[in-house]
């Protein structure tokens, strides 16, 4: 494990040539999600003509190695610790060839390094990215937006607000606290429509048919908003896509990328 931005970031670095592949995981996982898809590529590369790239996979900050934030904090400051990892790595190798891959908030994290245009970025994969809601809003958190306004002239209770928080939240959301909590909230209230107008290298949006959390319309709908991008659907997979259908991903990212078939 290797640590960047003053300690801020930790993650998992193989060195490799030509290019460097970046692998950001989801909401309270860890860059392990990737060990397969990592090992797949290298197992489909070495020996073929094609160099096999350098690969970092983060531990985002709160997650496995990385230590969490000390204050509530976006996708902003994520992609930042991203970045110094990425600046850092590519001066070593020598590299501006950069291609990301994130999985559900590994995604949110892009969407936001790609918008900002100030980063090394040859090409992006959103697998099972939350980047747009369908549903309209719940009861539940309809009765909390009136509760929080009705608590700004002390009629509700602070012990009710964090009770109606309890159940208008995630499962993610009611098994975080303290400043991870805030992070949570924060990152899903974000809206990501306007950074994803301003990605224009070649982005390709993988989803999962049997995924509940963000359903396949999801990517297909974030797609419409990258000019040059695709979508594909991974048949009988859920939200993890990572270490519930590694192969696919790996040849995915293979083609996507490299143009290569494992």
């Amino acid at each position: 494990m290797r640590g960047f931005a003053s300690g801020k970031i930790f993650g998992e670095y193989r060195p490799g040539r030509g290019a460097l592949i970046v692998f950001l995981h989801g909401w309270a996982r860890t860059s392990e999600d990737f060990i397969a898809v990592t090992s797949q590529l290298v197992d489909g590369l070495e020996g073929s003509d094609r160099p096999v790239p350098a690969m970092l996979s983060l531990d985002l900050p709160g997650f496995g190695a990385s230590p969490p934030p000390t204050q509530a904090i976006g996708s902003d400051w994520y992609a930042e610790m991203t970045a110094e990892s990425v600046e850092s790595v590519c001066r070593e190798i020598g590299t501006s060839e950069v291609h990301l891959v994130g999985h559900s908030l590994g995604g949110r994290v892009i969407a936001h390094y790609a918008a900002a245009g100030r980063w090394p970025m040859s090409s992006v994969i959103f697998a099972g990215a939350p980047l747009l809601r369908l549903s309209a809003q719940s009861p539940v958190s309809a009765k909390l937006r009136f509760a929080k306004a009705l608590a700004k002239y002390g009629l509700v209770s602070e012990s009710r607000l964090d009770g109606l928080r309890d159940k208008s939240g995630s499962p993610d959301y009611r098994a975080t606290s303290g400043v991870m909590r805030s992070v949570f909230v924060t990152l899903v209230n974000e809206d990501y429509r306007s950074y994803l107008a301003k990605i224009e290298v070649p982005t390709l949006f993988v989803s999962g048919s049997n995924d509940t959390a963000v359903p396949p319309k999801v990517a297909e709908l974030a797609s419409e908003l990258v000019s040059n991008s695709r979508t594909v659907v991974l048949d009988g997979v859920d939200h993890f896509i990572p270490t519930h259908a590694p192969d696919r991903l790996a040849r995915l990212v293979a083609n996507h990328i490299l143009g290569a078939e494992l």
